[in-house]
C-alpha cells in the first residue's frame, strides 16, 4: 500500500474535479524530488481520468535526462500550462508542450491583496523606507566579508536618501533560532553598527509582504517575490540574482514589467555596486513609479484573463485557445556607470571565483544527498501508483455492486407492488362473497325458525308478516 502520508492526496485526487499544479518554480535539476511528486500527482490523475493545470511555473534552466524525460511528460499531460518568464516558455515548447495549450503569465501572486502588519506603526511608523530582503548568502563563514561590505553600503544609503532601511525577511523559522532571510537580516544590521541602524521587521505573511512592499519607497531583494509584490504595487525594485536559476526567475518577472535593466548580481552588489544601482532608482523613483502605473492594469487584465482560461481549460480541455501573448511596455532604462560593471565581471572576480567554488563543493554534496530522496522518492512513486491502481478498483467494485444492489432493490419493489395489486383484486372478491355468505346465512336462519314453528303445530309465518301480539284481537278487515 502507499505510504500513509499519500493516502489523502491520492483520496483527494480521485474525488476532484480537476488537479491544479501551481508555483514553485522546481521543475529543474535542483530539485529532482518535486519534478517526482508531481510526477506521482499528474499519474494519479490521470489513472483517475481528472485533467491537470500546470500554473505560474519557472522551468530548469537546467534539466539531467531524467528530469528532463518526467517534466516533458508532466507539459505534454497537462490541459493548461503557465509559464512566467520568455525563457520557460520558449523551453516548455522544446520539451513538446502542446502550443496552443501553453501560455506566458505574470506570476498568481500578483493578485495577493494587501493587509497592514499589526506591528509596522509600533516598528516603523510613518518614516520612509527602503525594503531590503536578502536570503541567506553565505553559509561557510562569510571568508571575504560581504556582509560587512552590503552593511556598509546599506548604511551609505540610508544616509544619502534619509529613508530607512527595513529587513523584511521572506523565510525563516517563527518558532526556533533565527535561520535563512531572519538570520541574514541580523547579520547585515549587526555589522552595520549603531550610528545608523538598519531595522528588521518580523516575518510577515503574504499578505502583509505584499502591504509593505506598497508602502516602500524601494524594494531591494534577491528573493522572488518581493520583487512581483514590488511591481504589482508600482513600487521601484532594484533585483539581486545570485546564480542562473535566480537570474531567469527574478530577471524575468522584470523584463515582464519593462524594467529588465535594474538587476545587479549579488556578487557585484557586495564588491561596492549596490550603493550606486540603489541611488539611481531612488533619484528616479517617481519616473519608474509613473512607468508602472501604466504597466499594473495591463497585470490586472493578463491575470484575470488567465485564471479565467485555466478553468476553462479544466472544464472543457479540448476546446482551449492560448489565447493574446503579453505585451512588454518598455520603461526606464538604468544608465549609471554601475550597468556596465555590473554584467562584466570588473570587480571581485576573484572573490566571486572562491565563493563559486564553495558553491560548487556544497553544491556536490547536496547532489549526492539529492540522490538519494530521489531513490527514495522513487520507491514511494511506486508504491503510491499501486496504491493508487488498488483505490481505483475497489472504487469500480464498490460501484458495480452497488448498482447490482440497486437492480435488484427495484425488480424487488416492482415484485412488491405486483403482489399488491394481486391482493387488493383478491380483497374485492372476498368482500363480495362474504356478502352472499352473509344473505345465505339469513335465509338459512329463517328457514330454521319456519321448521321450528311446523314442530311446534304453530301456524305458519307469511314471508314479511309480524305475528300478532300475545291478547290482541285479530285484525277485522
Amino acid at each position: 500500500s502507499a505510504p500513509a502520508e499519500w493516502r489523502t492526496s491520492l483520496s483527494a485526487i480521485a474525488e476532484s474535479d480537476g488537479v491544479v499544479i501551481a508555483g514553485g518554480g522546481n521543475l529543474s535539476q535542483s530539485w529532482p524530488a518535486a519534478v517526482f511528486e508531481r510526477t506521482a500527482v499528474v499519474r494519479a490523475a490521470r489513472r483517475a481520468g481528472r485533467p491537470v493545470a500546470i500554473t505560474g511555473q519557472t522551468l530548469g534552466p537546467a534539466f539531467d535526462d531524467r528530469t528532463r524525460e518526467l517534466t516533458a511528460a508532466l507539459l505534454r499531460d497537462a490541459v493548461f500550462v503557465g509559464l512566467r518568464e520568455a525563457s520557460s516558455h520558449a523551453l516548455a515548447l522544446a520539451l513538446g508542450a502542446p502550443r496552443d495549450r501553453t501560455v506566458m503569465q505574470f506570476d498568481d501572486a500578483t493578485g495577493v491583496s494587501p493587509i497592514e502588519p499589526p506591528w509596522w506603526r509600533d516598528v516603523i511608523g510613518d518614516r520612509d523606507v527602503i525594503a531590503v530582503t536578502l536570503n541567506r548568502l553565505w553559509n561557510a563563514g562569510d571568508p571575504e566579508g560581504s556582509v560587512a561590505f552590503i552593511a556598509r553600503q546599506l548604511v551609505d544609503v540610508s544616509r544619502h536618501t534619509g529613508a530607512t532601511i527595513v529587513f523584511v525577511p521572506h523565510l525563516g523559522d517563527l518558532q526556533g533560532e533565527p535561520t535563512e532571510d531572519v538570520a541574514m537580516a541580523r547579520a547585515v544590521a549587526a555589522a552595520a553598527g549603531g550610528s545608523v541602524p538598519l531595522l528588521v521587521t518580523p516575518l510577515p505573511t503574504p499578505a502583509q509582504a505584499v502591504w509593505i512592499a506598497a508602502r516602500a519607497q524601494l524594494v531591494v531583494s534577491t528573493r522572488y517575490h518581493p520583487i512581483v509584490f514590488a511591481i504589482a504595487a508600482t513600487t521601484p525594485a532594484l533585483f539581486l540574482p545570485q546564480d542562473h536559476y535566480t537570474h531567469v526567475k527574478g530577471c524575468g518577472a522584470m523584463n515582464l514589467a519593462g524594467l529588465g535593466s535594474w538587476t545587479l548580481p549579488v556578487g557585484a552588489a557586495a564588491g561596492g555596486l549596490l550603493t550606486p544601482a540603489t541611488l539611481e532608482l531612488w533619484a528616479r523613483r517617481q519616473e519608474v513609479r509613473e512607468h508602472l502605473r501604466g504597466v499594473v492594469p495591463a497585470i490586472e487584465t493578463a491575470r484575470r484573463r488567465h485564471v479565467d482560461t485555466l478553468l476553462s481549460a479544466l472544464a472543457a480541455p479540448m476546446t482551449l485557445s492560448a489565447g493574446e501573448p503579453i505585451a512588454v511596455m518598455a520603461g526606464p532604462v538604468a544608465r549609471g556607470t554601475w550597468v556596465e560593471h555590473a554584467y562584466t565581471g570588473g570587480l571581485h572576480i576573484d572573490a566571486r571565483s572562491r565563493r563559486f567554488e564553495q558553491q560548487l563543493a556544497s553544491a556536490e554534496e547536496y547532489v549526492g544527498a539529492l540522490r538519494r530522496e530521489v531513490e527514495r522518492k522513487d520507491a514511494e512513486l511506486v508504491a503510491a501508483q499501486a496504491a493508487l491502481a488498488d483505490l481505483t478498483k475497489a472504487t469500480h467494485e464498490a460501484h458495480a455492486a452497488w448498482q447490482t444492489d440497486r437492480d435488484s432493490l427495484m425488480r424487488h419493489c416492482e415484485r412488491l407492488e405486483e403482489r399488491a395489486s394481486t391482493a387488493e383484486q383478491w380483497a374485492g372478491v372476498l368482500q363480495k362473497e362474504v356478502e352472499r355468505k352473509e344473505a345465505e346465512l339469513v335465509i338459512a336462519q329463517a328457514a330454521l325458525e319456519e321448521a321450528a314453528r311446523q314442530r311446534r303445530g304453530e301456524p305458519t309465518v307469511p314471508p314479511d308478516t309480524e305475528p300478532e301480539s300475545p291478547g290482541k284481537p285479530p285484525h277485522q278487515s
